[in-house]
């Protein structure tokens, strides 16, 4: 577990520059300013989702920065935040331990759970410490639909002292009535308005409307014509929040006829309590909570909007006693909804120790592991994710394993070819094997494991976190009943919870392709990766480079993780001794995504200037990627577009190879390139850079020529190896006897020994 952090993460539209006065974002700022106070700005760790929609991939990133230094973080989202963030929050807290505080805006949540058929959101909330909501018969709503952990916590606002005089007269006729909310038309603004006009008729005005609030652009038109339309009625313009009740103070009642179906505990009807206004509202779900018929005002039907002017005469009639009463008990009320009276229960929660806190029972010892085959798993624990016991699981037999193995996906890379290679390996051997992609299998890679006989399951991943993936995992798991579940890619933070609803003891073995770092950029799944390795998943490297950063990465002893190298079927890549370039030209090959990890604008360069030194050669490039368009335009923008092809992506890549003279590959990082190895096996030289695992296939002057990253320095290693028949003889024979070190079956064979 990670050491507990002071610092705590706070997750809502705080808008700093205070030019949104919404009720959501008030109640966020408001909260936020209090914590504030309470803990100190350097231990509150911010990520503003003001403008989520635009910035998605920004409120992102801040987001994952959060959960990994904050354990507890407090969140107020919008139902749109909610679905774009919740799985992340999830995620976090399930894989993570952080404690997520969610504060819900408004009462619309128990409809969205109602029109959830995947039952997604109940597994959301469920997975959080505590979801406050704002009214007692929304939690209890809540609970009923499944949510364990839902809890009332009032809506608060911060408002400025007002001066009132409830048992000063009004002032009128005409008295003096206001709106105060967005302007926009589910706030029933119009129905405001004409309710003014039908009272007021053609006669002396019996009221006035004052309409406070920022307008909704999409409804400002019609809004200025709807006011010009009507004598009496003003927009009286949007005010701070804290200033709302004093500038209502002095009118007679606030006229409130909302049409949203989520109001939950309005921040305007606190104004109009500090203020002392009685309120005209319609019947919303939650009105009986903060509002009582004759006590505090009067109501209607929420569906009948043409009830609203009547309601309004009926105020207007009653005794001046009586709506003195109501004031009085409007400024009594005020005092449940203040920050002073709310935060408390906050507090409480963030302080109360983690119930990773107590203390632990100490551990039985353990019985000293057997020997297992592959380096370093004599002192390794077994990935058991999942209690042990009768029914554990199938037993694991001298000869085969049943494997499953889960991928991120099954396009075209080198991850993906490697995964083919020993599946279908596994398969021949008589291993059960299953192939689970957790996002589609409509692609080449899927297909040519069918037709080696390879079960292959897509689980069709949602974008972004998606928990019914886990339920989907679990499902292939009580229906393969694997002994192991080796994962390739960042996957693990959907197969851990998924082996701990199984219930059954389950290896668990994870392939490293890449540098540590570059492989898991995000801080989230680093971290799920490094409670993975220290509670028995047993991570596997490709080289003893991959091998180093996951020791440096994830602070592991050398011996905690085994070696284990790429391998292919050098079969489908052999072919005839290779004689060198032929003619004038020669025919250089890259097969690789064409991502910017990959540098192909440098190999773009290196043609370039192999071709203004008089050479004729050309460049096949085979992939796709982001960069493709870029890419293209910087081969025209170079004067070599009809020298360069692309190919796109491609399986049938042994043809390729065998057409071309020499594989250049010139990456900024690399783990262990399937591509060169493939390479190697049909007897091409390489020249690439030093990056990541590469040196350890390249040796130079023996298969090929390892340069730095630099145009210059990569056209003198191609140039002088097309230049020396000899000397591409040699590299071409040493290349070939270096891919013997690399099929498929000795790859197969090695994990076999890990996976016993």
């Amino acid at each position: 577990m990670r050491a507990r952090r002071r610092r705590i993460g706070f997750i809502g539209r705080i808008d700093p520059d205070e030019t949104m006065v919404d009720g959501q974002t008030v109640k966020t700022r408001t909260l936020y300013r209090y914590l504030v106070r309470r803990f100190g700005a350097s231990n509150i760790r911010v990520v503003d989702t003001r403008d989520y929609r635009r910035e998605t991939g920004r409120v992102v990133r801040e987001l994952l920065r959060c959960l990994h230094e904050c354990d507890d973080v407090v969140v107020l989202l919008s139902s749109g935040g909610r679905r774009t963030l919740f799985p992340i929050l999830w995620l976090a807290s399930t894989a993570l331990g952080v404690r997520i505080y969610h504060d819900l805006i408004g009462g619309s949540l128990a409809d969205d759970v109602e029109a959830d058929p995947s039952g997604l959101l109940v597994h959301y909330l469920n997975s959080f410490e505590v979801n406050w909501v704002e009214t007692r018969a929304l939690a209890d709503r809540l609970s009923a639909l499944g949510v364990r952990n839902a809890s009332h916590l009032p809506n608060f606002k911060d408002v400025d002292d007002v001066d009132v005089d409830p048992h000063a007269p009004p002032s009128g006729p005409p008295y003096r009535l206001c709106t105060l909310s967005r302007v926009t038309p589910e706030k029933g603004i119009d129905n405001a308005v004409r309710a003014v006009a039908a009272i007021n008729g053609d006669g002396p005005p019996m009221v006035t409307l004052d309409v406070f609030g920022p307008i909704e652009p999409s409804y400002e038109e019609r809004f200025r014509r709807l006011v010009d339309s009507v004598p009496h009625v003003r927009y009286a313009g949007r005010v701070p929040p804290e200033r709302a009740a004093a500038a209502v103070s002095g009118h007679f009642a606030l006229i409130f006829p909302t049409e949203w179906t989520g109001e939950g505990v309005p921040g305007t009807i606190i104004d109009a309590m500090h203020a002392g206004l009685p309120v005209v509202a319609s019947r919303w779900r939650y009105y009986g909570e903060m509002l009582q018929d004759g006590v505090t005002g009067l109501s209607y039907d929420f569906d009948r909007p043409e009830l609203l002017e009547a309601t309004i005469r009926e105020l207007l009639a009653l005794p001046e006693a009586e709506v003195v009463s109501m004031r009085c008990a409007l400024l009594e009320r005020a005092r449940a909804y203040t920050p002073e009276a709310v935060f408390g229960q906050i507090v409480q929660a963030l302080t109360r120790p983690a119930k990773s806190a107590k203390p632990e029972k100490p551990a039985k010892p353990e019985k000293p592991a057997k020997p297992a085959g592959g380096a370093g798993l004599a002192t390794t624990p077994e990935a058991a994710v999942g209690p042990a016991g009768p029914g554990a699981g199938p037993e694991r037999d001298a000869r085969h394993t049943r494997v499953m193995i889960v991928v991120h996906g099954l396009e075209t890379g080198g991850a993906e070819m490697m995964v083919l290679h020993l599946a279908r390996e596994l398969s021949r051997a008589g291993h059960p094997v299953r192939v689970v992609s957790l996002h589609g299998d409509d692609t080449d890679v899927a297909g040519l494991m069918r037709r080696a006989g390879v079960d292959v399951v897509a689980l069709n991943k949602a974008g972004g976190p998606d928990p019914r993936t886990v339920l989907r995992l679990r499902a292939q798991m009580r229906d393969f009943s694997p002994a192991v579940v080796h994962t390739h890619l960042p996957v693990l933070e959907y197969v851990l919870p998924a082996v701990r609803l199984y219930g059954r003891r389950v290896k668990v073995i994870h392939t490293v392709h890449n540098i540590a770092r570059e492989e898991t950029r995000h801080r989230v799944l680093r971290e799920v990766n490094r409670r993975a390795f220290s509670h028995g998943v047993v991570p596997v490297a490709l080289n003893e480079e991959v091998r180093s950063s996951i020791c440096r990465e994830y602070a592991l002893p050398p011996s905690a993780v085994p070696v284990v190298g790429n391998g292919i079927d050098l079969d489908a890549f052999r072919g005839p001794q290779r004689r060198g370039p032929r003619g004038a030209g020669a025919r250089l090959l890259c097969v690789a995504r064409l991502a910017p990890a990959k540098n192909h604008a440098l190999l773009l360069r290196t043609v370039a200037r192999l071709r203004e030194s008089g050479r004729d050669v050309s460049l096949t490039l085979v992939g796709d990627g982001p960069l493709r368009g870029a890419l293209e335009e910087r081969a025209r923008e170079l004067g070599i577009s009809e020298r360069v092809r692309f190919a796109g992506r491609r399986t049938d890549t042994a043809a390729f190879y065998r057409d071309c003279d020499l594989f250049v590959l010139l990456s900024d990082y690399e783990g262990m390139p399937m591509s060169i190895i493939e390479a190697m096996a049909s007897g091409l030289p390489v020249v690439a850079t030093r990056a990541g695992g590469v040196a350890e296939l390249v040796d130079d002057g023996v298969n090929g020529a390892l340069v730095e990253a630099d145009a210059a320095a990569a056209a003198g290693a191609i140039a002088a190896i097309c230049d020396d028949p000899a000397l591409y003889a040699r590299l071409s024979a040493g290349a070939v006897r270096t891919s013997s070190h690399y099929s498929a079956e000795a790859m197969m064979e090695k994990y076999v020994d890990l996976y016993r």
